[in-house]
């Protein structure tokens, strides 16, 4: 099981949530801070991982 740990704060984007879930589903290939677009464009549900995700907030 993979645990994706997110520690929002006033300044958390939106785009680095969603980088981070992307990355823990094995969507993106590296930890960073995708665009929207970018997101949009790597996105290909065959990639994504089989075992579940935990989201930690």
């Amino acid at each position: 099981m993979n645990t994706a740990t997110v520690y929002p704060s006033a300044s958390t984007t939106a785009e680095a949530i969603l980088s981070h879930l992307a990355y823990a589903g094995g969507l993106v290939p590296e930890r960073r801070s995708y665009s929207r677009d970018e997101l949009i464009r790597c996105c290909d549900f065959r990639k994504l991982r089989k075992e579940p995700i935990v989201v930690v907030l």
